[in-house]
């Protein structure tokens, strides 16, 4: 009898347990899938870096020889090493399609392309050659495929003797894409033989090397300057590799974002189950006095209440695990549509579902227990007459005559029902402003990007069209482009290898030196539209001060590229996001060092009679415009656009599913009295707008709440974000949307409830209490 009961009341209160079973899942899901994502997306770079024996640190140089890869293994950690030739070369007949090239030896150790279709080059005029590029070029195995060296007019005719995919060419950009566009880059290996023309044999400008594991990177960059000397330009680690590393960097970084979201679905499952279970209690008194009085223990009858939190909690997990795969393959594929990712996999985060499970059993086992066990402490007599009233008491608003007296019949029903039940007020609240603070997140979000890209295009990008120069150009020749007709104005760039000494670290990066003064292209998209270089100091990027444990006022040695000799400097500045060192060109010639720049920026009055000008020159080796670089930063944003579409899919979920639970429950809590008015005379309309309004005002309330915790959120959550410099914005107008959104959703809910309406049985109601 006792559990021929319990099937009886689960079919009777089903309806009330779907939504909580509805947010457990969501949560479950959003929990495992996004900690699923992250682990898959680990297990993937972990997989394909152990299997092709990726490289630990590429130390690029100059005249680099067998010798040099002699000393290298002789320094302690190193493992392991693999020199060759790195060029970027062209299609033979058409410059605007470039290849990273890999001049490599027969026996490959280290960065072993993954051969999808063919076999290893048999000779020197064999190319492997990425799918991805291949595909796009509609080339394959077996075809003749001719490159140009630039600068030397040497011809490579080489055959397609491979496709193949590379770990370190996942993200395969070059200057002119500056995100992956396969159409016109790509990357190939071939075999060192076939440039050794070009270089000499046993020669080489650059060397990767693996590492033991836990060695110290700034010990280890010491030990290759003390040994390789002037001949090292750049060290780069594998976690400083984009091309190799974007995914994980990409993952990371979103990290913090898609693991917070579903702790908010799991607090609100708690809610919900608090007002589900607290009602369905509150039901069951009789039915607890029965059993007390034909003798079942309290820890019977505690097993027998717990048994829906049990199922609801159970059948949200498990249900919340069936999309998980499909979730995270879908999430992989929106933010990684760019980066050449091997065959997976969808790997579960184990520990994330064990973690899931217990938050799970905690929201809804526990709550259960904690409303049970106060409802089992009345006697039998006690639990089989109807609960006590609270003493009536005058809400806020009765104890303002002025305002109480000019409200109506349905005004003060609204009013006092809403503080008679203040824990379901307060659940209602937290859970609308929980959905306006995650659609208002998602809003701010993508309002910051927006402002972001805005801010880029307008202010910090100032120029038109962008120049890379050739290594050999002359002041005759980049003074000329700066008299060009239709160019107004010009900022000039040049970069090289520095290595920064602080008292006990340091660091291998790149410098730029640029104009004194600089407004065409800035370090700050939210600073002055004009800045002014530090006249005896460097500008530091964040990530570099903290590596070197320094800060602004502190002083540094610098060696420069090509140069033993140390130079002391001052940190004038640290600066998110900029990208290795900034120095004024004043500065740079006060060193005594000559200023050759590699980049240019042009602001001009016709952008595409300027970039047919500069085709033409044979020192200008790449012309963009400025419509490309804005496109490149569009491509690094993506992610996170994806991650906030998710947002407000399940935020107006998480909307809907509260208010239609506690909706159900306040419209079961008063229907005797809402009978009653059915038998005074009251019309439906007048009914539906006596339970209806709370959920207005409720959602008014929470929208209020919920927009200022929204703002908050998207702010902590962009601090977190190291790929780029943002400013929180979010506009007037997003607070305008997501609140529409948030209350759209609630007329939704009120449009399903007033069909409950509808079946209300006023006798039984009415005699439902005897």
């Amino acid at each position: 009898m006792f559990w021929r009961n319990f099937r009886r009341e689960l079919a009777r209160t089903a309806s009330r347990l779907v939504s909580v079973i509805i947010i457990t899942l969501v949560a479950v899901m959003l929990y495992v899938g996004f900690a699923s994502f992250s682990y898959t997306i680990k297990e993937i770079s972990d997989q394909y870096y152990d299997e092709q024996n990726v490289a630990d640190y590429w130390i690029t140089g100059q005249s680099l020889d067998k010798t040099d890869c002699a000393k290298l293994l002789d320094i302690d950690g190193v493992l392991d090493l693999q020199p060759r030739v790195t060029l970027s070369v062209e299609k033979r007949h058409d410059s605007e399609i470039t290849l990273s090239l890999y001049a490599v030896p027969k026996e490959m150790t280290i960065n072993v392309p993954r051969i999808l279709e063919g076999s290893l080059p048999a000779g020197n005029n064999d190319m492997m050659l990425g799918k991805v590029f291949a595909d796009a070029q509609g080339l394959h195995v077996g075809d003749r495929y001719d490159l140009k060296i630039p600068g030397s007019g040497q011809i490579l005719k080489m055959t397609v003797c491979a496709l193949v995919q590379s770990p370190e060419a996942m993200y395969s950009i070059d200057t002119k894409s500056l995100s992956p566009d396969p159409a016109h880059h790509g990357f190939a290996y071939i075999r060192e033989g076939a440039v050794e023309s070009l270089f000499g044999r046993n020669i080489y400008n650059q060397i990767c090397i693996t590492t033991s594991p836990g060695l110290d990177e700034n010990a280890l960059k010491r030990s290759i300057n003390e040994t390789l000397g002037t001949k090292v330009i750049n060290i780069v680690a594998l976690e400083d590799n984009a091309d190799a590393y974007n995914m994980l960097d990409i993952s990371n970084s979103i990290k913090n974002i898609i693991l917070i979201f579903p702790m908010i679905f799991f607090a609100v499952a708690a809610l919900i189950m608090f007002s589900t279970m607290s009602r369905l209690i509150e039901n069951a008194r009789m039915t607890i006095g029965t059993f007390k009085a034909l003798g079942y223990d309290d820890a019977k009858i505690m097993r027998y209440y717990l048994m829906y939190a049990v199922l609801v909690a159970n059948l949200g997990f498990a249900l919340g695990l069936v999309p998980v795969k499909l979730f995270v393959v879908f999430i992989i594929g929106k933010i990684f549509s760019s980066i050449d990712i091997p065959a997976y996999q969808v790997v579960f985060d184990r520990p994330a579902i064990l973690i899931a499970y217990a938050i799970t059993c905690a929201v809804c086992i526990g709550t259960a227990f904690f409303i049970t066990r106060g409802e089992l402490k009345d006697s039998p007599t006690e639990c089989m007459r109807p609960k006590a009233q609270k003493d009536a008491r005058k809400n806020p608003l009765e104890r303002l005559p002025f305002l109480w007296n000019r409200f109506g019949f349905t005004q003060k029903y609204v009013v006092r029902n809403i503080f008679r039940n203040k824990a379901r007020m307060l659940i209602c609240i937290v859970g609308i402003a929980s959905c306006m603070m995650l659609i208002m997140t998602a809003r701010g979000i993508t309002d910051t990007i927006d402002n972001y890209l805005t801010v880029l295009s307008g202010r910090a990008q100032r120029f038109d069209v962008l120049a890379t120069l050739d290594a050999t150009v002359t002041e005759n020749q980049y003074k000329h482009l700066e008299n060009l007709d239709g160019v107004t104005e010009v900022q000039s760039a040049m970069t090289t290898g520095v290595k920064l000494y602080s008292i006990d670290r340091e660091y291998t990066t790149y410098l730029t030196i640029t104009d004194d003064t600089i407004s065409l292209k800035l370090l700050d998209p939210y600073g002055p539209s004009t800045m002014r270089l530090p006249e005896r100091g460097v500008i530091l990027d964040e990530k570099i001060a903290d590596s070197l444990g320094v800060s602004p006022g502190d002083t540094i040695n610098a060696r420069f590229f090509g140069d033993n000799k140390f130079y002391e400097t001052e940190v004038s500045a640290v600066m998110k996001s900029i990208d290795g060192v900034y120095i004024g060109r004043s500065f740079w010639r006060d060193m005594g060092k000559g200023f050759t720049p590699n980049t240019m920026y042009l602001k001009t009055d016709d952008a595409s009679s300027v970039i047919d000008r500069l085709s033409d020159y044979d020192f200008v080796t790449t012309v963009l415009d400025k419509s490309s670089v804005m496109d490149a930063a569009r491509e690094n944003v993506m992610s996170i656009v994806t991650i906030v579409t998710v947002l407000i899919l399940f935020g107006g979920l998480l909307a809907f599913i509260v208010l239609y639970n506690l909706g159900i429950v306040s419209f079961y809590e008063q229907i005797r009295s809402l009978a009653t008015l059915m038998v005074l005379g009251f019309h439906d309309k007048e009914i539906k707008k006596l339970v209806l309004s709370e959920n207005i005002v409720f959602t008014l309330i929470g929208v209020l709440i919920g927009a200022p915790l929204g703002v908050l959120l998207t702010d902590a959550i962009l601090g977190t974000i190291d790929m780029m410099h943002f400013q929180t914005y979010v506009q007037p107008y997003s607070y305008l949307l997501s609140g529409a959104l948030t209350l759209a959703f609630a007329m939704f809910v009120n449009l399903m409830l007033g069909l409950q309406m509808r079946k209300i049985d006023m006798l039984g109601a009415l005699k439902s209490i005897e």
